[in-house]
């Protein structure tokens, strides 16, 4: 069985697409607790879910994606890269505003809305952790997946915005 966590519009074919919406996916599930036996899974396929997670939050997160992978079951985790993405901004590639959008979650970036999510006020689909390709290899490693492949995702509008990172259950 392959899982699609946090589905949203974009199921993809062959893969149980789960998500809290009801209005998307095949199942609606906690993607915090998932509703699989102890390594029951063949592939998880988690694309911009992981930074809609608290930093307090991402470890047991990991632990639970992982604890329904079979051993040498594989997990790819796309994630925007907020390093990459300021590196545009810098480069005039991309505008502060929509660096402000990747960094904190849907919407438009005001201040109004940043300042909202700053002081917690405002988590609705709101970016709660900021990756880079690095910092996730970083985490995958500490949670014992063999990570084989990582690189810059042609997920988006802003391909190389966005840091896929592949590994597998030892």
């Amino acid at each position: 069985m392959r899982l699609n966590l946090g589905c949203g519009p974009r199921p993809l074919e062959g893969f149980v697409n789960i998500d809290a919406d009801p209005n998307y996916g095949d199942c609606v599930a906690d993607i915090t607790h998932l509703p699989y036996e102890d390594g029951s899974i063949e592939e998880i396929f988690a694309s911009h879910i992981l930074e809609h997670f608290d930093w307090t939050e991402v470890d047991a997160v990991l632990d639970e994606w992982i604890r329904v992978l079979k051993p040498e079951g594989c997990i790819t985790i796309v994630v925007p890269d907020c390093v990459q993405s300021a590196h545009m901004v810098a480069e005039g590639r991309m505008t502060p505003l929509e660096y402000g959008g990747l960094t904190h979650g849907h919407g438009n970036g005001t201040r109004e809305r940043l300042s909202a999510y700053w002081k917690g006020e405002d988590t609705n689909g709101s970016h709660l952790s900021c990756w880079s390709a690095r910092l996730l290899l970083k985490y995958l490693l500490a949670h014992g997946l063999t990570v084989e492949r990582i690189h810059i995702s042609p997920h988006r509008e802003y391909v190389e915005s966005d840091a896929m990172v592949k590994g597998w259950k030892c």
